[in-house]
């Protein structure tokens, strides 16, 4: 009996540490496969969380430009190329919701899980319609930073995926 509660913990809390994958809502025949460059436009912080000690929309649109990048996309900022909107992606991210959590190495058992959800809205440059959303949420006992972080990663990880297809 004793085996069986501690596998059923240990499955819970590997379930509760694997990131989820980001839901994807795409238009009716649209491809990501399309577009040869992504352009990452301003985020947005619509979360309410008040205790953030910097520029948290900066950090998060930095992190898609390099996770992009990473995944080998063409990356231009929103000014460049703004005369051959053709073939461009552009990802409007906002941070929807975040709660920090607490890490206490001292006592394992009082951590709060830190907690976010993040979207980035896809829209097409040329025709200006909403192409699809990608969103990403995490729920880790991270320290707050890394949780943030993880979702912007998250969202720019499935637009490559999407991509390449």
């Amino acid at each position: 009996m004793r085996i069986r509660q501690t596998a059923i913990a240990l499955a819970a809390l590997l379930a509760a540490c694997t990131p989820l994958r980001p839901q994807v809502e795409l238009a009716t025949g649209v491809s990501l496969k399309d577009y040869n460059v992504f352009e990452v436009a301003p985020v947005v912080d619509a979360s309410g969380y008040t205790l953030f000690p910097w520029p948290i929309e900066d950090s998060l649109r930095l992190r898609l430009v390099d996770q992009l990048e990473h995944n080998k996309l063409t990356v231009h900022t929103p000014d460049a190329d703004s005369a051959n909107p053709a073939g461009v992606l552009v990802l409007h991210g906002t941070l929807m919701s975040f709660r920090s959590g607490s890490y206490n190495l001292r006592e394992p058992q009082t951590r709060i899980a830190s907690r976010c959800v993040f979207v980035a809205y896809l829209v097409d440059k040329e025709t200006g319609r909403q192409v699809g959303r990608i969103q990403s949420g995490e729920d880790e006992v991270y320290m707050p930073f890394q949780v943030l972080m993880q979702c912007a990663r998250l969202v720019a990880d499935e637009v490559a995926r999407q991509h390449k297809g």
